[in-house]
């Protein structure tokens, strides 16, 4: 594991993804794609955990044969969230969460950081959604 996933891991970026309550996002106008975020997020900590926890594989194949099923169910819930659409703040707060979490070595600042206008652009709304979604601001 490199040293920026796991601070990243170690610094409550991962602790911040709450399960999401049925009966709070139950007549949300983005009700389907919480919840289906909320599924591809928990398939993630799975993998997570066995990445790097209590019960990490330090080898690569090994990882690579008990982590095929949880992505074979990720792609499944990846080809149902690229045909959704967000239609609130919440549904965005949702999807650039599960963003943080699958990869967390995205490194948001750098675009921010970009000379390239279009890199600077983009990455200062992915920062801003990063941020309200670690506050809490998306659906728990």
């Amino acid at each position: 594991m490199s040293h920026s996933r796991r601070t990243i891991l170690q610094s409550g970026v991962a602790a911040t993804i709450l399960a999401v309550t049925p009966a709070i996002v139950a007549s949300h106008p983005d009700a389907d794609l919480i919840a289906t975020c909320a599924e591809f997020d928990a398939l993630e900590r799975q993998k997570l955990a066995l990445y790097d926890g209590p019960n990490a594989i330090s080898y690569d194949d090994e990882y690579e044969r008990a982590t095929r099923p949880i992505c074979e169910r990720q792609r499944l819930l990846l080809d149902k969230l690229t045909e959704m659409r967000a239609t609130t703040l919440d549904g965005h707060l949702v999807r650039i969460r599960s963003m943080v979490l699958e990869d967390q070595e995205f490194d948001i600042e750098a675009l921010v950081a970009s000379t390239f206008i279009n890199e600077r652009l983009q990455g200062m709304v992915l920062r801003d959604l990063a941020e309200q979604s670690s506050k809490g601001s998306a659906p728990a």
